[in-house]
């Protein structure tokens, strides 16, 4: 684990398996799963734990692609194959 900090299983909201493109303070990423307040990512960027950071989510919608941005903040980084799963609680919910 690349950062000590304790992780509870506790969720307030269930969380979805979901893969779509992403961004992370403009690097690449792609998600692992989401909930209305939480994003799991990969990313070969090492971000700092605590560090609030901007997210770009891309996904299709009404026959088109979209993209929807939001501030979140690092709780958690573990290193995966060549890049990092990256925890983020994200600072606003996206639905719920």
């Amino acid at each position: 684990m690349v950062a000590a900090t304790q992780h509870r299983e506790q969720r307030a909201h269930d969380r979805f398996g979901i893969a779509m493109d992403a961004m992370i303070e403009g690097e690449q990423a792609r998600t692992h799963d989401l909930s209305a307040t939480g994003l799991l990512l990969q990313s070969r960027w090492r971000a700092p734990v605590g560090r609030v950071v901007w997210v770009t989510l891309a996904f299709w919608g009404g026959g088109r692609s979209r993209r929807v941005g939001c501030y979140a903040r690092v709780m958690r980084i573990q290193a995966h194959g060549e890049g990092y799963d990256i925890a983020l609680r994200l600072a606003k919910p996206l639905f719920g």
